[in-house]
């Protein structure tokens, strides 16, 4: 009986351990492929860490950039979202408006206390800046002319303004009619953005020219006019002068036999 007994304890030892030993080697086996896809696992993580970096770094210079030529635009530059909320106004835009710069930031375009008129020469009234012209046409609007009372000092300003496209469409730009290139309405714009530029120096050359050009065509007139009679003169006395030769002529002719 013992060695019967023997050979089975031993028999179940040696399955028990060979079945360790596979089980062993399966873990192994699992444990080193494991590794391997945790260091590709690794590796793809730090390249998708390094290029979100790279992104991040490239989008912060792109952002800085813009904000530069923004702040550094000799234009004013502000946008306002659908509702009239100003979400950005640059450095000029707050020293044509007289505003500081923080106080135009989330305020509703219609609470922004400047006072604006409409350039007309003989009954102008008040106006605010064009907002909802835009967004309810959806075109731009170009080379709008207001004056900008401040005090005892006016300034004449001229603001363009287009609608922002919604940010998800295709292609976030103004579009163009098929025909002939023409600018088309955006649908629905997401906002409005405008420049605002100080042209008071620009109408006041303009004035001093047109006055130089009436002024000119006035002192052209009157030199038309002067000599137009000279002209008259010289004629009467030529006329007379004539008359006189053939009176002259006339009387040497009787005296003659």
């Amino acid at each position: 009986i013992l060695p019967h007994t023997f050979w089975v304890v031993f028999g179940v030892t040696l399955f028990i351990v060979a079945l360790l030993t596979l089980l062993v080697y399966m873990l192994a086996t699992q444990q080193t492929s494991l590794r391997a896809r945790l260091q590709r696992r690794t590796r793809d993580l730090s390249e998708q860490l390094r290029e979100r970096s790279r992104t991040e770094e490239t989008l912060q210079s792109k952002h800085a950039l813009l904000e530069s030529i923004s702040e550094t635009s000799p234009v004013g530059i502000i946008a306002m979202d659908s509702e009239g909320t100003v979400t950005f106004a640059n450095a000029y835009t707050a020293r044509v408006l007289r505003v500081p710069q923080e106080e135009l930031i989330n305020r509703n375009v219609d609470e922004i206390r400047v006072r604006l008129e409409t350039f007309e020469e003989d009954e102008p009234e008040a106006a605010t800046i064009p907002f909802r012209g835009v967004m309810e046409s959806g075109y731009p609007a170009f080379d709008l002319r207001y004056r900008l009372r401040h005090g005892d000092t006016t300034k004449i300003i001229s603001v363009n303004a287009a609608p922002i496209p919604d940010s998800d469409e295709a292609t976030p730009v103004l579009p163009l009619d098929e025909e002939g290139g023409e600018i088309a309405p955006v649908d629905s714009p997401a906002g409005v953005v405008q420049t605002i530029e100080d042209i008071t120096e620009q109408v006041e050359s303009e004035e001093h020219v047109k006055r130089a050009l009436r002024e000119k065509d006035v002192l052209l007139r009157e030199i038309h006019h002067r000599v137009k009679n000279n002209l008259n003169i010289i004629t009467s006395l030529l006329s007379l002068q004539q008359s006189r030769i053939y009176d002259a002529e006339a009387a040497v002719a009787e005296v003659r036999p």
